[in-house]
């Protein structure tokens, strides 16, 4: 009698039976069997449906003392639909014990745009469990930067526009990459308010990426008073999570170090597997991937950066390998300044050759070859180098070489000023 139908193709029959199977199973079992049952499909699962089974099962069944060890199978996952899967089932949990080892995956791993952007509305969704006016407090006097600009960024997601006057203070932050987080944050809060702020960052600026980010920042608050996206909710979706009996306002910056201090999946353990994973050590010959070319960051120096590598790399990832050197380009700068206020006929270029290891550090950095002779200068930028924070990569190394172009001010009155030469 069932005739009518086609038959099923064999890998697609077999797919459907053991997805079926998995869930059938699940639902057989009760507490923390299931549970475990369900861990186990995450992280071993033979087929990618059933793994995404698992986790979508897991996000309806689970507490949040579940969430630490499905980001940690997240991290070991080759393939993007369960790993965008598990951001999402992890965001169904309603529990502020989920906050944590999301907020650790957002600025620990080199996620994609699209898990990223799961990551912002999962954490917007969970925002009532966030204690904005701690992590307000924190993005404005944490001692290092990486956090002022991780609570900036967080401050941003939950949409707040009570924290507008803050962000407006971060924006005269000393690092570049707090200032376009806080651009960032105010255009996602979208309130005409932070117009002005973010006209000053798209224009006034030292630096290239607190310009963009405030062009974006002005892009958004544009779209928003034209009623082209809704006001506040660029990238928010209600992921309908029923947060009845969920704490409110507990999830803090002292919340979130002790969470760290007592992880039970140690980081540089995550990272040591996550450099096996198939889908980011896919050999292929050495080849040089352009990350910046011939750009204009300072008014006193270009820069060309190359990455050579045998390892594919996702366009977020190349990203964030840019990024930490447009942050570090006032440091680096400064050693042609000192120099050049002496000789006003020095320029030229040096190019340094050097790694970046799996844990974000440089190593063996040196200059290649250099047409601007003077050893203190090359010396300098060296050192500068080598203090570089890059992030964290999936693979054991990657070998850089930035060439760094350096031209005088055009303007015999110019006067070194703080970052970079400006008029009297």
């Amino acid at each position: 009698m069932f005739s009518r139908f086609p038959a099923l193709p064999p890998l697609l029959g077999v797919t459907l039976a053991i997805l079926i199977a998995a869930t059938q199973l699940g639902h057989s079992l009760e507490g923390s069997a299931k549970i475990e049952y369900l861990m186990r499909e995450l992280e071993h699962g033979s087929d990618y449906k059933v793994r995404m089974a698992a986790a979508n099962a897991l996000g309806k069944v689970a507490d949040g003392t579940v969430a630490d060890w499905m980001i940690r199978a997240l991290r070991r996952e080759d393939h993007p639909a369960v790993r965008l899967a598990t951001i999402y089932a992890v965001g169904q949990i309603p529990d502020h014990r989920v906050i944590a080892p999301v907020l650790e995956l957002a600025h620990e791993e080199l996620l994609s745009q699209g898990e990223m952007l799961a990551v912002e509305r999962v954490l917007w969704n969970l925002r009532p469990a966030i204690h904005l006016s701690s992590w307000i407090d924190y993005m404005l006097s944490a001692p290092e930067r990486g956090d002022r600009a991780m609570a900036a960024w967080l401050v941003g997601v939950t949409g707040d526009a009570s924290a507008l006057p803050a962000l407006r203070q971060v924006l005269k932050d000393g690092s570049a990459h707090v200032r376009s987080r806080a651009a960032q944050a105010i255009g996602r809060i979208g309130s005409v308010q932070g117009k002005i702020d973010c006209q000053r960052a798209a224009t006034k600026d030292p630096d290239a990426s607190v310009l963009q980010a405030g062009r974006q920042c002005l892009t958004l608050i544009g779209l928003q008073q034209s009623g082209r996206i809704p006001q506040g909710n660029w990238h928010r979706v209600n992921l309908k999570v029923d947060l009845y009996g969920m704490q409110t306002g507990v999830v803090t910056p002292e919340t979130y170090k002790n969470y760290l201090r007592k992880n039970v999946n140690p980081r540089a353990v995550d990272v040591a597997v996550a450099t096996l994973r198939a889908s980011q050590a896919e050999i292929r010959e050495d080849r040089s991937v352009h990350l910046i070319e011939h750009e204009q960051l300072l008014r006193t120096f270009r820069l060309d950066a190359t990455m050579l590598t045998s390892y594919i790399f996702e366009p977020a990832d190349l990203g964030r390998l840019r990024q930490a050197v447009r942050e570090e380009t006032p440091r680096i700068n400064r050693c042609y300044i000192d120099a050049v206020r002496k000789n006003r006929k020095l320029r030229g270029n040096v190019t340094v050759e050097f790694r970046v290891l799996n844990s974000g550090r440089v190593s063996n950095a040196s200059v290649k070859n250099a047409t601007l002779q003077d050893i203190a200068i090359q010396n300098c930028i060296v050192d500068e180098v080598q203090k570089i924070p890059f992030p964290q990569i999936p693979v054991r190394y990657v070998k850089m070489q930035y060439t760094f172009s350096f031209t005088p001010p055009k303007d015999e009155k110019f006067e070194f000023a703080g970052q970079e030469a400006t008029k009297k």
